[in-house]
């Protein structure tokens, strides 16, 4: 399973940006994202951002991605992650 995660564009130039991963530049490649500026949000894949987001589609992607990491941490704490899908979980009858 591949997943992407929002990264902020920290600077851009030709077809390449630079964005923050965990608070450390990278170079990717931004090729077909025109108009791409410092301050946007793209999901990164594979060293290459292939779509770009809203600040806010980016801050809900992240919590969602953290609530799933806590998640994992313990598996008790499923109602953080159930606040990010249907008000009514199935109850499997």
């Amino acid at each position: 399973m591949c997943v992407t995660i929002p990264r902020q564009v920290v600077r851009v130039w030709a077809d390449r940006a630079e964005v923050l991963v965990e608070g450390v530049p990278r170079e990717v490649v931004c090729a077909g994202l025109d108009g791409l500026a410092p301050g946007d949000f793209v999901l990164l894949h594979a060293d290459a951002a292939i779509e770009r987001l809203t600040a806010d589609e980016a801050r809900e992607a992240l919590a969602f991605l953290a609530a799933m990491e806590a998640l994992l941490d313990n598996p008790d704490g499923v109602d953080a992650l159930l606040a990010f899908g249907p008000q009514s979980a199935p109850t499997g009858r």
